[in-house]
């Protein structure tokens, strides 16, 4: 088995120039907290498991994402330009588990 098949291929990374920005430091589990508590977090998930009686269970579809406190991400919004903002959701699996759009 591959660390591929255990964990996200790629996973998120908040960049130095963000954590200073919205006056972060590191706290505990991968995240980043102010005065006010986490402010950013990572999120790991895994669903649609393949299941065998020779085997472990195995995950299909996982994936890695940061979350971000809503008033952090409006104080992100406010400081720059909208156009620079940009929101990207990935997802790693097998194609036909996506299904066809309804």
């Amino acid at each position: 088995m591959t660390d591929s098949t255990i964990s996200p291929t790629a996973v998120l990374v908040p960049s130095a120039v963000l954590i200073a920005s919205l006056g972060l430091h590191p706290g505990d589990r991968c995240t980043y907290c102010d005065r006010d508590g986490v402010g950013l977090a990572l999120v790991t998930w895994r669903a649609e498991y393949d299941t065998s009686e020779c085997e472990l269970a195995r995950p299909r579809l996982r994936g890695s994402e940061i979350v971000i406190r809503p008033d952090l991400l409006e104080r992100l919004a406010n400081g720059a330009a909208q156009e620079r903002l940009v929101l990207r959701d990935f997802v790693v699996g097998v194609p036909e588990l996506a299904g066809k759009a309804s």
